[in-house]
């Protein structure tokens, strides 16, 4: 029977790694990427992911592998040994025609795209922690489920040690730089304690988003989130993770709140003076204490006449702004640093990626030998002794033994490109090779006599 694509070609060739991307950084909307994403439950995203990989395993091989990764800004899946057409074909009949616009990258490409979003270098906020956290969730998640095949799980392995590396030596995320991440950061001023704190934010932009994400780390009681459109934020992946209430009921949330963000594109003023105080006898819950609200709209979204009233403090975007914009310039003097340490590990990386080519095709060549072999001693005539049988075994083995150690001596000596031709067409040999011992006996048998 004809062996399979992946069963034929065991050793790792650096072109079969691939990346798909769709990301704000080639045009993608936050609708299309919203349309290309894979369902949010884990069980639903487990067993789609689960019935592609075996798909394509049957198709191309064992080695075929697949992780998918999802953030704020961009939708992307690592794969190996997988046709990227295959891939574009059954990711559009699931999520729409809309995934063919996916940006491609392939061979070192590819890895080096993973390791520049792993290290945050291609984030919107340059240096952000979370882009790492995203990535290892996705390779752990991948591994558990039996995604990866050794080639797609070493890659990952490497981007992950080089982020690790990025960040220490080059000190790209230190400091806050996002304005959201600074007006949350600055609660602290504010509140001794957050545990026992509601917080609400307004909007859907992404500085709303920053500040939900840097909220979640805050260890607050309770998160809600509101935008005139609730069905865009109801189908967003931060969903999960908040109480979603209608946006005609933000009067009232700012007194059951002692934590508002707002962050709207609208043109106008969203929180007015007069109103707010009139929703004070509908609120249902009133917070009995100091409240905040952050506004970081542009224009603003809270009338400033509202700040020092009853137990309201208003801040705006003003205040943050040069705090993050000095951080941002701390940030980007490691730029450089960090660049130069993707370089090198890339090129590090080549070497190491045809080591480990090496080493499968080594582990092969013994495995595919050492078969024959055991099938050859095997057939060694049933009536000798036991005694000449095994020396006869001993001998064999010994041979077998010598002549490996000295040809893998000899490809040791080669360069990196002829030592792979060599282990090949060695493998390549063995694949083709029948049972010499049968094909021996048949001919020494002399042809039988046809009848008259």
């Amino acid at each position: 029977m004809k062996e399979n694509i992946g069963e034929q070609n065991k050793n790792w060739e650096l072109d079969q790694l691939q990346c798909l991307s769709l990301s704000s950084r080639n045009n993608c909307s936050a609708s299309e990427r919203e349309q290309a994403s894979l369902p949010n439950d884990l069980k639903l995203r487990q067993s789609i992911l689960k019935t592609w990989i075996k798909e394509f395993r049957t198709k191309f091989g064992n080695s075929s592998s697949i992780s998918y990764i999802a953030t704020c800004h961009r939708i992307e899946f690592y794969s190996y040994g997988i046709p990227p057409s295959e891939l574009k074909a059954i990711w559009a009949e699931l999520c729409g025609q809309g995934v063919l616009k996916a940006d491609q990258f392939e061979g070192l490409d590819a890895f080096k795209h993973l390791v520049e979003l792993s290290s945050s270098l291609i984030s919107e906020v340059l240096g952000e922690t979370q882009i790492t956290g995203q990535v290892r969730s996705s390779y752990e998640e991948a591994k558990d489920w039996e995604l990866l095949s050794t080639p797609l799980l070493r890659c990952f392995e490497e981007a992950l040690r080089i982020t690790k590396r990025i960040r220490h030596e080059s000190k790209i995320g230190s400091g806050t730089i996002s304005v959201a991440h600074v007006a949350v950061d600055g609660l602290h001023d504010v509140f001794e304690d957050l545990s026992d704190k509601k917080a609400l934010v307004v909007g859907a932009g992404s500085m709303a988003l920053q500040s939900i994400e840097r909220l979640m780390k805050l260890d607050l009681q309770s998160l809600t989130w509101i935008n005139r459109s609730r069905e865009k934020i109801q189908q967003h992946p931060l969903s999960g993770y908040c109480e979603i209430r209608d946006f005609e009921e933000l009067d009232t949330l700012l007194w059951e709140h002692p934590i508002s963000v707002l962050a709207t594109s609208s043109e106008s003023t969203i929180v007015i003076k007069d109103r707010v105080l009139k929703a004070k006898s509908k609120a249902d819950d009133i917070f009995r204490g100091q409240r905040i609200l952050l506004d970081l709209g542009l224009p603003r979204n809270v009338d400033e006449r509202l700040h020092g009233v009853d137990t309201f403090l208003v801040r705006n975007v003003d205040e943050f702004r040069d705090r993050a914009d000095s951080h941002s310039s701390m940030r980007t003097k490691g730029l450089p640093i960090a660049k130069q340490i993707v370089q090198a590990e890339c090129e590090k990386f080549i070497n190491s990626w045809n080591h480990w080519n090496q080493g499968a095709l080594i582990a092969e060549l013994y495995q595919s030998s050492q078969k024959t072999l055991d099938y050859e001693l095997s057939q060694i005539e049933l009536n000798l002794g036991v005694e000449e049988k095994t020396k006869i075994e001993y001998v064999v083995k010994n041979v077998y033994a010598k002549l490996m150690h000295h040809l893998l001596e000899s490809i040791r000596t080669l360069d990196e490109s002829e030592a792979l031709r060599a282990l090949e067409a060695l493998n390549l040999a063995w694949r083709q090779t029948d049972s010499s011992w049968q094909s021996y006996q048949a001919q020494q048998k002399p042809p039988k006599s046809r009848p008259k």
